[in-house]
């Protein structure tokens, strides 16, 4: 059976285009359906890869690569692009202008991802032995999670480490972790991670503390 144009749907591209000027040469999708990517052949500093999600919905603008070095390339070659099976990484080959040379140049998919980072990061006093309490603020860049985020805690104590319970983040980004101190005094590290999700990249925060005695109070009798 023979389809004319009458029998086709055409769908708006929702996607966005390569900057103007841009010759198409290559277009690819990873396997788990996130990804997509549009490669061009630019003049100057224009990109020549653009990395977006492959959802129209998620409005976060593109990762825009531009190759123009006599060491790396100033063109997507056609049908130049291919993702990895788990889709975190995309493969691009590169031309110079006369396609005499090539480059083959691997991209993190992470890096199209919105940023995050543990801000305002304080804490009490830290009295060996006694409470300790540290406040901070998760600092997400772009659309909100679709989940509440929770931030994974340990704690080192020389070789001893500690996995302390998750610590959930407020909607306005804030979060408390309550523990208690060793016994002993000295050097205490606390890391603070975020997984990311499946728009924000993931972070770590590194809290150094300094245990101190806890001071004694004397009492004096009357003579």
């Amino acid at each position: 059976m023979l389809l004319s144009g009458h029998d086709a749907r055409f769908l708006e591209n929702h996607y966005a285009p390569l900057p103007e000027g841009v010759a198409p040469t290559a277009v690819a999708f990873s396997p788990d359906g996130k990804w997509f990517a549009q490669g061009g052949a630019a003049s100057g500093d224009t990109a020549d890869l653009t990395l977006a999600f492959a959802d129209p919905s998620v409005e976060r603008q593109p990762l825009r690569i531009s190759f123009e070095d006599e060491t790396a390339g100033q063109r997507v070659v056609p049908r130049g692009m291919e993702f990895s099976g788990d889709g975190q990484q995309l493969f691009v080959v590169t031309s110079d202008q006369e396609g005499t040379r090539f480059w083959l140049h691997t991209i993190q998919t992470r890096e199209a991802l919105a940023p995050s980072r543990f801000v305002d990061v304080t804490h009490g006093p830290a009295v060996a032995g006694g409470p300790f309490r540290v406040t901070g603020r998760l600092d997400l860049d772009g659309l909100a999670p679709t989940e509440a985020p929770r931030i994974t805690v340990q704690r080192l104590n020389g070789l001893e480490v500690a996995d302390l319970p998750p610590v959930p983040v407020a909607e306005d980004g804030t979060f408390v972790l309550e523990d208690v101190l060793p016994d002993q005094v000295g050097n205490v590290q606390y890391v603070l991670g975020y997984a990311g999700d499946e728009v924000h990249y993931l972070s770590e925060h590194w809290l150094v503390v300094d245990t101190v005695e806890a001071s004694s109070t004397v009492t004096r009798g009357n003579r």
